[in-house]
């Protein structure tokens, strides 16, 4: 717990002295009461103070049961409020699932690093929680909050369903969690270690880098630590971005938010379909209708030059069921989805997941789907 204290610290300390100024905008400490067990997601609505809405940092509270030491694995969701009544709905962000946590003895806070995610001033975040040991892992509840505010209930994510509840307290009791959150103030953002401000952490950067190891007299631009010394403590940051292009990132989460509201989509259809899926994206947009215009609308890369409304995923889930391995590609960016960062492939698998392929990674994996294919009697699909 300590590691993550000092480091976002120390990230906060870096923008602070840079010209994006980051802030606190949402801060609920640990009351030192019992924390909740859920076996689904579950988080807070929340409302930020001040004006800072690009987030780069959120801090979540939790515990063993028993208050022994342990580990979980946690992923954390935001969501706009935007669905019938306030209920979440459109994802804003979802993180990777962080593996095998340590949870101290006593408490702990789950650091999630979101990568420059720009909020409105009231949404909701929820927290999942999977492999606990040697205990249930619970979440931490807080007072009032600091800095902030939030509703007086918490949201619960029966993600089976995508069903919603809205969940209250016993009388003169709290259930707002204990969260912490970091904002910065404008969307030109200066990145920790993109000396030459290109947005991409490479070669270039890391010569900058290299040219002041150990000086122990270089100003802040060149410090990314900001403790007035070159060394392991930059490395290791300057890392965490190696070859990370961040000109893509605001396009990449879109499309993956699309991909994983289709997903869902998807599931419903083959939980009322004996667990089938689709044999056409047609057969799939006749299931949902008019109704479900929202899931729909999923369908629609918004960074792809396709007219809004039109559908700018290539789907392969013909022949493939609820059963199907995590590896199954049920859905992946069509060809000139992305034109400025091209090198990514966004993709969407059998078990709901999103994740990102190479063309090369794409290509095999579609060959090796068309070969599944063919011995179970089906047509191969080609890639587009």
């Amino acid at each position: 717990m300590k590691r993550w204290i000092v480091f976002t610290v120390c990230l906060l300390s870096y923008f602070s002295f840079s010209e994006v100024q980051a802030r606190v905008v949402y801060e609920n400490v640990n009351s030192g009461r019992p924390g909740l067990v859920a076996d689904n997601p579950c988080g807070d609505e929340v409302t930020l103070a001040g004006e800072n809405r690009i987030i780069i940092s959120i801090l979540i509270g939790v515990a063993q049961v028993g208050g022994v030491e342990g580990e979980a694995s946690f992923q954390l969701t935001l969501y706009k409020n935007d669905g019938t009544d306030g209920v979440p709905n459109t994802i804003l962000w979802e993180s990777p699932w962080h593996e095998d946590y340590p949870i101290d003895e006593d408490e702990s806070h789950v650091n999630f690093q979101v990568p420059n995610i720009v909020v409105p001033d009231t949404f909701t975040w929820t927290l999942g929680i999977k492999d606990s040991s040697p205990l249930s892992t619970c979440y931490l509840f807080g007072d009032e909050p600091s800095v902030g505010s939030c509703k007086p209930y918490y949201w619960y994510h029966h993600k089976e369903t995508n069903t919603w509840h809205k969940t209250y307290p016993s009388a003169g009791l709290s259930v707002n969690f204990a969260c912490y959150i970091v904002a910065l103030q404008r969307e030109s953002i200066i990145l920790p270690g993109d000396f030459d401000g290109s947005r991409i952490i490479d070669l270039k950067d890391f010569a900058v880098l290299s040219n002041h190891w150990q000086d122990t007299n270089v100003d802040d631009s060149n410090d990314i630590i900001l403790d007035h010394v070159v060394d392991l403590l930059d490395l290791e940051f300057f890392a965490t971005y190696w070859l990370y292009d961040f000109r893509c990132i605001p396009c990449r989460q879109s499309c993956q938010h699309h991909l994983k509201g289709s997903g869902y989509g998807l599931q419903y259809y083959s939980l009322d379909n004996s667990g089938d899926f689709p044999d056409s994206l047609q057969d799939y947009i006749d299931y949902m209708g008019t109704d479900d215009e929202d899931m729909l609308n999923y369908l629609f890369c918004p960074c792809s030059e396709d007219p809004v409304g039109a559908v700018s995923y290539a789907y392969r889930g013909s022949g493939r069921d609820d059963s199907s391995s995590g590896s199954v590609i049920l859905m992946y960016d069509k060809a000139g989805n992305h034109a400025e960062c091209p090198e990514f492939i966004n993709v969407l698998f059998a078990d709901g997941h999103v994740g990102t392929m190479s063309q090369e990674q794409l290509q095999s994996a579609i060959a090796e789907d068309n070969q599944w294919r063919v011995t179970h009697g089906l047509p191969e699909l080609p890639m587009e």
